[in-house]
């Protein structure tokens, strides 16, 4: 039968990430939400800490997350900010088409600068590319189903996995800035999640 406890390794992922988002998150989001400030120094220290690239394969160097594991990870850091959460997560954008289809040389070559230093990754769509090919043609697309990532793809004729999500039923939220996007609003939701959520019964 399917257990759905998690693994001790992703309690303590989970505890990482909640810590560093307490810590190096949250005090500063307000400020950073407010500036437009691009959290550099946080995502150095979360790399440090091994909360990004966080789906590498072991065999290149890297954690090699599952995708769930690499998902309850993020959703600590977004509970202290989605906006550092998507700069975090922005690196495995870019990775991803290589792990999924890249080459040894490939793999060794960019897997090692994403390992070796905090750097930012992202994904060349230029049309002299062949990454085009592979990142946004159905063909490049459908390798996601083919491997069981349940992500919605961005090209309209590439498959969809029966597991992804459907746009048409995501329910979205409108934020009222004025009355909410304050430090001071901020705080007090923060607050009651802390208080109201976070401490209920599991």
């Amino acid at each position: 039968m399917a257990s759905f406890e998690y693994s001790d390794e992703q309690q303590a992922l989970i505890q990482t990430a909640r810590e560093f988002t307490k810590k190096e998150i949250i005090p500063v989001a307000g400020h950073l939400d407010e500036t437009g400030t691009f959290p550099k120094e946080i995502c150095e220290k979360a790399w440090e800490t091994g909360l990004m690239n966080c789906e590498i394969p072991e065999a290149a160097g890297g954690l090699g997350l599952s995708c769930l594991s690499h998902c309850l990870m993020l959703e600590e850091i977004s509970y202290g900010c989605t906006g550092v959460n998507t700069t975090m997560a922005g690196n495995a954008l870019g990775s991803m088409p290589i792990v999924l289809a890249g080459t040894e040389e490939q793999k060794k070559t960019y897997f090692g600068r994403l390992l070796a230093e905090p750097i930012f990754a992202a994904v060349d769509a230029l049309p002299e590319g062949p990454k085009r090919v592979l990142v946004l043609s159905p063909a490049g697309q459908n390798v996601a189903v083919a491997v069981n990532k349940f992500q919605t793809p961005s090209n309209r004729n590439a498959q969809v996995h029966p597991m992804a999500p459907k746009p048409s039923e995501v329910k979205l939220i409108k934020l009222d800035l004025d009355k909410y996007g304050s430090k001071q609003g901020r705080e007090r939701l923060l607050s009651r999640w802390e208080n109201e959520v976070f401490k209920a019964p599991k």
